[in-house]
């Protein structure tokens, strides 16, 4: 059984796009980044057969949300020259570079996490979540965020991967 644990710390940058020159950093507007590692089984049947004979493990990847304060929808999809950070006009867009840097309580050096591979995001699917709730209520922007799901292949920790 896999131990997550949560990461804790000033988020110095968010960056979101489609390369490390083409892309824009949401750390100012960011709440949270979680994720979580997804094994899909399914079935092995034989031929002319409809019983399962067995399990076998499927692919990995990695599931996720980014949480904003704010609508990011268009700082990343076009800024004020027109330039776009991310490939629009999809149901699922293509972000290639998802890069976080964390500065930990204690420690002096800071931690990246590299979001890996071509990651899919649903645009235009954010919606406003209250913390608390309850029947009735005022909402402010400090107690609502935006919620953006993500896919990846995986995630690489600074100092945990020998290729980073």
């Amino acid at each position: 059984m896999a131990i997550f644990k949560r990461f804790e710390g000033k988020v110095l940058t968010c960056k979101l796009g489609m390369s490390a020159s083409s892309s824009i950093d949401i750390a100012s507007v960011l709440k949270e980044v979680t994720w979580d590692e997804i094994v899909s089984t399914s079935p092995q049947t034989a031929a002319n057969d409809s019983k399962a004979k067995g399990w076998y493990e499927g692919h990995k990847h990695i599931e996720g949300e980014v949480r904003a304060i704010s609508e990011i929808d268009e700082a990343l999809y076009v800024n004020a020259s027109g330039q776009k950070y991310m490939n629009p006009g999809n149901t699922n867009d293509i972000m290639r570079y998802f890069v976080i840097t964390l500065s930990r309580a204690g420690s002096i050096n800071n931690v990246i996490f590299t979001i890996a591979d071509p990651v899919m995001t649903q645009s235009g699917v954010a919606s406003t979540v209250k913390w608390g709730g309850g029947k009735g209520g005022v909402v402010d922007y400090e107690t609502s965020y935006f919620r953006y799901p993500f896919k990846a292949t995986f995630v690489m920790q600074s100092g945990v991967h020998a290729k980073t």
